[in-house]
């Protein structure tokens, strides 16, 4: 049932609900003209980070494959594959496109393969066909939304829920810069409603197709070992399995050695090459890179893997509870979703590894749509609740579209932009811990009446 407006929601007696909702609308208007009427047009395709793995599918056409993670490689395959385009200047920056500066592929090599047949295409063409493909995408992440959630949303929810996904400022930079974000935002999507619609095989699929993007699976792991979803983590792990035999087939076992290489480099402090803007995360590692006196800056990756680790305790408390078989067994393991508390749950986890994610970039934040939409599904059962976190949401795509403006974004003394996103993510982090407090005080009260 859709929650009624009150005056936290009216303002001289109308339900400003419906206005934020053409607001959102209106900004993924004003969006897609700027990607497609100023972006493109005048910048070109050249310096996304498509070109990144673009090369990487070329180098394995070539048989590269030794040299699949050779920065030095890279840029000469990137050289070539731009030729005289390199003359133009870099729309960001000084000088020319590439010089002796690399956008490096540091993913698994999986994703290499994936690209291959991408990589037959010229470059714009295959650009222009991955961004097709990354509407797909997103048109399939609506559709999961729906299904598994919206359905029971009144249509004024809906109508506010798909305004939001839209205007969500990383949405540009996803589509814009050909990046992975939408894909890999499917994945966990689909890991999420499978295993909440008890299809462990299913989820296990998808959680071992995100070995392309580990970070972003960590904590889901953790959270299906820790819940003893036995036959989930088993299903990862087969299909993991036949991901590393069937890659290590085509290229050759080493490149996994010389991956896991240049993901450490990658987790140093100013990481590989000059690709890797730190300052730019939005995450507690740009937050010590900014922070942090020059003198101790080798410290910063210490203090983002302990904060990682931090992280990491909190989802096994989150998900190993003294209440959870009580829960399960209250709730029983046929319903969906597969436990009372499920929903806040993967909220509390996705936050959290975005908060302390050593390594993400304001287009990888895309992915708080899904624990944002479970959060509010869980709290509609509470109005008080609800209406606070709706605008909370409101703030949050506010500030995510203002910390996007270049003067907001390197306003010093710290890079102002990013760290105003970490603390919107610590805000999400908060309140989804808190509604997951207050359901498990509500559910042993249940419980011991009766």
């Amino acid at each position: 049932m859709e929650p009624e407006p009150t005056t936290s929601t009216t303002i001289a007696g109308i339900d400003i609900r419906r206005q934020l909702t053409a607001l959102g609308f209106a900004l993924f208007v004003t969006y897609m003209g700027i990607i497609f009427l100023r972006n493109i047009p005048q910048q070109g395709i050249w310096w996304t980070d498509w070109l990144a793995f673009y090369t990487a599918g070329q180098m394995i056409l070539e048989g590269e494959t030794d040299h699949l993670y050779d920065l030095n490689t890279q840029l000469d395959y990137q050289l070539r594959i731009v030729g005289d385009k390199n003359e133009k200047e870099n729309p960001f920056g000084d000088g020319k496109l590439l010089g002796t500066t690399v956008l490096g592929y540091y993913n698994a090599p999986p994703l290499a393969v994936l690209v291959v047949p991408f990589s037959l295409l010229p470059l714009e063409v295959s650009w222009w066909t991955w961004l097709c493909c990354n509407v797909c995408f997103l048109i399939a992440i609506l559709s999961l939304c729906r299904v598994h959630l919206g359905r029971s949303w009144s249509k004024g929810e809906q109508w506010a829920g798909l305004a939001a996904i839209l205007s969500y400022f990383p949405l540009v930079p996803s589509l814009n810069a050909g990046q992975l974000t939408l894909f890999v935002c499917l994945l966990i999507g689909c890991t999420i409603f499978s295993w909440r619609s008890n299809r462990p095989w299913l989820a296990g699929l998808f959680l071992s197709l995100l070995i392309i993007k580990p970070q972003m699976a960590t904590f889901l792991a953790l959270a299906v070992v820790i819940d003893r979803e036995w036959k989930i983590l088993l299903s990862t792990l087969s299909w993991g399995l036949g991901l590393f035999a069937g890659t290590s087939l085509l290229l050759g076992y080493r490149v996994w050695l010389d991956w896991l290489k240049v993901l450490s480099e990658v987790g140093s402090v100013h990481g590989v090459g000059s690709g890797v803007d730190t300052w730019r995360m939005p995450n507690l590692r740009g937050f010590f890179v900014m922070t942090f006196p020059s003198d101790y800056q080798s410290w910063v990756s210490a203090f983002t893997y302990f904060c990682f680790f931090i992280g990491a305790t909190m989802v096994v408390w989150i998900w190993w509870h003294q209440d959870r078989k009580a829960s399960v067994t209250e709730h029983q393991v046929t319903s969906v979703p597969p436990s009372p508390l499920f929903d806040t749950q993967i909220s509390c986890t996705l936050f959290l590894l975005l908060a302390v994610n050593p390594h993400l970039f304001n287009y990888g934040t895309f992915m708080a749509i899904f624990p944002a939409l479970l959060l509010y599904h869980s709290l509609r059962e509470n109005r008080t609740w609800v209406v606070a976190y709706g605008w909370f949401l409101v703030l949050s795509l506010f500030t995510f579209f203002l910390a996007s403006f270049t003067v907001i974004e390197e306003l010093p003394p710290f890079a102002l932009g990013p760290r105003l996103i970490t603390c919107i993510l610590f805000g999400h982090v908060v309140f989804s811990l808190a509604w997951l407090k207050t359901q498990r005080r509500r559910l042993h009260t249940t419980m011991t009446v009766e």
